[in-house]
């Protein structure tokens, strides 16, 4: 089943890391490429490519793994 998640309903999710559960912060910005497809999500600690994104809910967006 896919889940459809407004660009607004991202910011403030927290972000976890899938294989430790650890907390890696919040998404503060989405960042677009120029066709207009979500390619990262800025936190405090860094930026998170779609790359390392394993799943989003409407409660988290659940990482790979750390931050580079």
């Amino acid at each position: 089943m896919i889940n459809i998640v407004r660009r607004s309903q991202l910011i403030g999710l927290i972000v976890v890391d899938s294989s430790t559960a650890s907390y890696l912060g919040e998404v503060e910005e989405i960042w677009l490429d120029p066709s207009k497809r979500v390619s990262c999500f800025s936190i405090r600690k860094g930026f998170l490519s779609l790359e390392q994104v394993a799943g989003v809910s409407t409660e988290a967006v659940w990482t790979y793994g750390q931050l580079p």
